[in-house]
């Protein structure tokens, strides 16, 4: 009796373990055409830039898209959260040839000082207009830009608790 219980009880821990939530994502692009701070505009291999996504592929089509998409950070902005002054225009994360694309920007006013930004991906541009002393950061993907997309691993507290059911099943097994 106690094994089927045990049996029950682990088959309903792995399928709320299984339920389908938005995933994680960090993306960066390494070796950027760049001007960052002002420095000269050349292509820089060690230059990069990423964020991160969460989304799920609520209608099962392997493209995440805008209206799937749970958090938006680029750079240091999350565009999905920052109240009227930004936002993210277009996004799309195919799940089977790992192509993403997306637009966002932001403008905003400090001390009376316009600034502005935004991502583009697909276009291949970054720019950024810091405050102050007013950076003009460009950043352009090439051919030679690497995409890095990773999904963390499931969580260490679920694959910890299964494996202390599993060494207290053996041990009982064994009174």
């Amino acid at each position: 009796m106690l094994k089927k219980l045990l049996s029950v009880a682990l088959l309903a821990i792995s399928s709320t373990a299984a339920q389908a939530a938005p995933t994680h994502y960090y993306y960066t692009y390494t070796g950027l055409f760049a001007d960052i701070y002002n420095q000269a505009y050349e292509f820089q291999p060690d230059a990069s830039y990423g964020g991160r996504f969460d989304g799920e592929d609520l209608n099962h089509n392997n493209i995440i898209e805008l209206s799937e998409l749970t958090y938006m950070r680029s750079g240091y902005t999350n565009y999905l959260n920052c109240n009227a002054y930004c936002g993210v225009s277009s996004f799309s994360y195919d799940l089977n040839n790992g192509k993403l694309e997306f637009y966002t920007s932001y403008s905003n006013t400090y001390q009376g000082v316009s600034y502005g930004g935004g991502s583009a991906s697909e276009l291949g541009y970054t720019w950024h207009y810091d405050f102050p002393p007013y950076y003009d950061n460009r950043m352009s993907v090439t051919p030679e830009t690497k995409l890095t997309i990773s999904v963390p691993e499931p969580s260490t507290y679920l694959m910890l608790g299964v494996g202390l059911l599993g060494i207290g099943l053996v041990k009982r097994r064994r009174k």
